[in-house]
């Protein structure tokens, strides 16, 4: 089979482009949508591979990204595939990227309260109230 690209609409306002097929997993058919990292020129290195083989940026290759992203997902959530060519599934993808993660959903962290601190005490330690500590 040649390859696939489109269009996947999902539910929840969902818009994805990139190459498709199908392929079982955990005991059901999935779609799998390939979709393509946009590439980056390197703006110290001007896009000219190896121009510095030691950029911290590109490692010498003028560019960063490519390659592809995989997402998969189940049939039943499909709303609308629309099959397009690569030109086309690579220009949608590139407007609109997939993030795994939003930041809004790493948990935030928590400051001690001002004046608090956070010693460990050892349980087996006792104070001994029964004499005075000379001071002199």
């Amino acid at each position: 089979m040649s390859e696939q690209w489109a269009i996947v609409e999902l539910m929840g306002h969902v818009r994805l482009a990139g190459r498709l097929s199908e392929e079982e997993h955990y005991g059901a058919k999935l779609g799998r949508l390939d979709i393509p990292n946009p590439v980056v020129v390197c703006t110290p290195c001007k896009g000219i591979r190896d121009a510095n083989p030691n950029c911290a940026v590109c490692g010498g290759f003028g560019a960063t990204g490519g390659g592809f992203t995989t997402q998969f997902f189940g049939g039943a959530s499909v709303y609308r595939i629309t099959m397009v060519s690569e030109d086309v599934a690579r220009s949608v993808a590139a407007n609109v990227r997939p993030a795994p993660v939003q930041p809004w959903e790493f948990p935030k962290p928590q400051l001690p309260a001002p004046g608090t601190h956070s010693e460990v005490i050892d349980a087996d330690y006792e104070i001994d109230d029964d004499e005075p500590e000379d001071l002199s």
